[in-house]
C-alpha cells in the first residue's frame, strides 16, 4: 500500500505596501510580546468544575 500525504498548511507570498507592512509588523510584535510574557504559563486557566470533562 502506498503512503498518503496529508496537507498540513498553505504557503503563499504577499507583497504589502509599506503602510500594510508597518501594520503587519506591529501586530506580529504585539503577539510576540504577549507570547513572551506568558512563556511557561497557560494562556487561559482551566476553570472547569471538578469532574466536568468532554463528552
Amino acid at each position: 500500500m502506498g503512503h498518503m500525504r496529508t496537507q498540513t498548511g498553505f504557503r503563499f507570498r504577499c507583497y504589502p505596501t509599506p503602510a500594510q507592512a508597518h501594520i503587519l509588523l506591529r501586530g506580529i510584535g504585539c503577539r510576540r510580546f504577549i507570547d513572551n510574557a506568558n512563556h511557561g504559563r497557560p494562556v487561559l486557566p482551566d476553570v472547569r468544575p471538578e469532574g466536568a470533562g468532554f463528552a
